[in-house]
């Protein structure tokens, strides 16, 4: 065999190995790459603006933000893309709350509260989507694996 008919028999078998290794991990892969994206999004989010204060953009963002002509709303509507699709292959779900003893009339009167139990029971490195579609039903998008945690916030929240 010569030498070229090697190589191109070494490459097939890698590109089969790398076929099979795919289509056994197709769901860990996607989960994979929305999930990044999604943060991926969220960071431009509040780069581009969404968080007060920030005024400071680095140069290699700056550059990409220009490049690919991101704005706040598109890497927003990115982000919650992404989260749907991250629903959509079980990597989070989407649960609701209904709040008994306290009913929702503004973030002014519940945020200072729940952000301090936010901020005590999660770190950054986990997503949550939350809001208040209603004056007292919570709605919460997390993994299965923060949802218990979510479960105790809301009730010790509630009280």
């Amino acid at each position: 065999m010569t030498r070229r008919a090697k190589i191109f028999v070494v490459i097939g078998c890698f590109a089969f190995v790398c076929l099979v290794v795919g289509a056994f991990y197709q769901k860990e892969i996607r989960i994979a790459y929305h999930r990044n994206r999604m943060w991926a999004a969220a960071e431009y989010w509040v780069l581009l603006g969404h968080k007060p204060g920030r005024t400071v953009i680095p140069k290699v963002d700056g550059l990409k933000i220009l490049l690919f002509r991101m704005s706040e709303r598109t890497e927003r509507e990115a982000m919650f893309q992404h989260q749907e699709a991250l629903l959509k292959l079980g990597y989070f779900e989407k649960r609701e709350f209904w709040l008994t003893n306290r009913i929702f009339s503004g973030w002014s009167n519940v945020w200072p509260t729940l952000q301090r139990q936010l901020t005590n029971t999660f770190d950054a490195s986990h997503w949550c989507d939350y809001n208040f579609p209603e004056t007292n039903k919570f709605e919460v998008t997390a993994t299965p694996a923060d949802l218990p945690k979510w479960e105790r916030l809301i009730s010790d929240f509630d009280r």
